[in-house]
């Protein structure tokens, strides 16, 4: 069953209304014009939202603005990673329940090596680059950054990537980090987690 969601934004108050595929309402309310508000609504709701669309008015670029940037908040903390790659990020995964695993992320957006086996022979070629050309590359520079910047508390991810780089090239390595770099927003986004060390080493460990 697919689910859609009508905002009509006010100044004070936003009301709401949940419809399903055949046009019920599912659920009507009345929250606060706040990013937040909203984005606890929806998730209370526990409901894979297909859209969410909003009327046009006075404050509602405002509020879309500020909605996507409060819905991907989590995930453009992590260094390197900014809002519109967070928000291409979710875009393109809608839902986390798509993925059965987060490892499964970095394979369809063309980020794994191409394999080559025929016979005796049997080699890595380049990566297939398939899936979301966009986010696929923003991820690549988000690796970039990642590498190149110097950061007061530098993490597990960068020093692993660090330590590829010295065994092969900058931009294999980029490709790497990329590729974790999908499967550790995945796994955050799914949980419910932060990134920090410890979210680090788990996903490292659990993609090895």
């Amino acid at each position: 069953m697919k689910y859609y969601c009508g905002l009509d934004v006010s100044l004070n108050s936003t009301a709401a209304c949940v419809v399903n595929q055949d046009g019920a309402i599912i659920r009507e309310s009345e929250v606060a014009s706040e990013p937040g508000a909203i984005d606890q609504w929806l998730k209370s709701l526990g409901l894979p939202m297909e859209r969410v669309g909003m009327e046009a008015g006075g404050l509602s670029s405002w509020l879309c603005e500020e909605l996507r940037v409060w819905v991907c908040r989590d995930l453009h903390r992590i260094p390197g990673v900014g809002p519109l790659t967070a928000l291409a990020f979710k875009t393109y995964v809608d839902r986390p329940q798509r993925f059965q695993k987060s490892k499964a992320v970095g394979a369809s957006l063309g980020l794994t090596p191409r394999k080559y086996a025929s016979g005796e022979v049997d080699y890595d070629g380049h990566i297939t680059k398939c899936g979301d050309a966009f986010l696929r590359m923003h991820l690549f520079e988000c690796a970039k950054v990642m590498l190149s910047r110097a950061t007061k508390q530098p993490s597990d991810l960068k020093s692993w990537g660090l330590r590829l780089a010295k065994r092969s090239t900058k931009k294999k390595a980029c490709v790497a980090v990329a590729r974790r770099l999908a499967v550790i927003m995945h796994a955050m986004w799914r949980d419910g987690t932060v990134f920090q060390t410890a979210t680090v080493q788990a996903e490292l460990a659990a993609a090895a």
